[in-house]
């Protein structure tokens, strides 16, 4: 099959999600956030939690060579896939692992700033300055990721 026919490059999208990955993690480590990944998967290791965040910046990868089909420009794409992932993220996925409004209000306390507020508050909606910047991290997340992908498609 020829690249022109291909619909979707797998390839690309989950080594441009890494890319987006790991330079969002450097803000997750500055905002203290992988010990409250890591306990999605009922650890408190911040190693854990860089590690899983990597595994779903993989799986998200993949979702972003699907997504790139519909919208042409890259880091368009990458900028509406950054919020898309934010609301599937912390907003949903994470609190339904969680299992229960205290472990949730742990969880969206680590990754948006707030272990006060349930997570329909803190994390979906509410005012927390850190639900913003867990927003803004995820959008940088999603436009390193589009223009990673530019990058590696084939001239």
């Amino acid at each position: 099959m020829s690249e022109e026919t291909k619909k979707f490059n797998l390839k690309a999208g989950i080594i441009a999600s890494l890319v987006g990955g790991l330079i969002m993690s450097i803000m997750l480590g500055m905002m203290g956030s992988f010990p409250g990944i890591a306990s999605m998967v009922g650890s408190d290791s911040a190693i854990v939690g860089f590690i899983v965040h990597l595994v779903i910046s993989a799986i998200f990868g993949i979702g972003f060579a699907y997504f790139i089909g519909f919208i042409k420009q890259p880091i368009v794409a990458g900028l509406i896939f950054g919020v898309i992932i934010w609301v599937i993220g912390p907003l949903i996925i994470m609190p339904l692992l969680m299992g229960d409004a205290g472990a949730c209000g742990s969880v969206c306390g680590s990754v948006c700033g707030s272990t006060t507020e349930p997570c329909g508050n803190a994390c979906g909606g509410g005012s927390s300055s850190g639900m913003w910047l867990s927003l803004v991290s995820h959008v940088i997340y999603g436009v390193v990721t589009g223009v990673a992908y530019k990058l590696l498609q084939p001239k």
